[in-house]
């Protein structure tokens, strides 16, 4: 009877050290030195709160999903949708180079929508609509090239008509400028929805 005891102790430990070092190592992917830039420049927004701040729950800050493959951990998407952030869009768009999707609709956001955004090469989802930006669209956003939805509605864009280089985002399939002040543009290709 002991043997039988001795083993099923044995099986019980070796089920608990695996468990141990699975939770380990996410936790250890999570906190690469390869994830230090982008977790700064999430920080630095102010966005969110000093509990998150932390290394150990990087991996579960609200809106933000990693993606993690063997050690190399990046921030593939925001999603802050209706959180009222109340302040300028300032995103270190640089630290964040594999982010697809970007959702920041009805979230108070003010001021103009940065030219940096151009530096996002991966993004192919960008919606800011619902919120308070003013001034014009940069033409910047004509070099998101994998950009296959574009939101901007509901702002105070209005300086100036629509940049000819959205024209150039031969990706999208969806785009809204509505309720804004700008002006038109002739589209040298299909798009299979769109409200200007």
């Amino acid at each position: 009877m002991a043997p039988s005891v001795s083993v099923s102790i044995s099986i019980c430990i070796n089920v608990v050290v695996v468990a141990w070092a699975t939770c380990i190592l996410f936790v250890a992917a999570c906190d690469l030195s390869s994830l230090e830039p982008q977790a700064k420049a999430l920080q630095e927004t102010g966005w969110w709160g000093t509990a998150h701040n932390n290394s150990s729950s990087r991996c579960n800050w609200y809106g933000v999903t990693w993606y993690a493959d063997h050690g190399y951990v990046t921030v593939i998407e925001i999603d802050l949708t209706n959180v009222s952030l109340g302040t300028n869009l300032k995103l270190n768009f640089s630290s964040l180079p594999n982010l697809a999707r970007l959702d920041l609709r009805g979230t108070a956001l003010q001021g103009s929508i940065p030219p940096e955004i151009a530096t996002l090469s991966e993004l192919t989802y960008l919606d800011l609509s619902n919120n308070n930006f003013q001034g014009s669209i940069p033409l910047e956003i004509g070099m998101l090239s994998k950009l296959t939805y574009l939101n901007l509605s509901n702002n105070n864009l209005q300086e100036g008509s629509i940049p000819p280089e959205i024209a150039t985002l031969s990706e999208l399939t969806y785009l809204d400028l509505s309720n804004n002040n700008l002006g038109s543009i002739c589209w040298p290709f299909e798009i299979d929805w769109y409200v200007i």
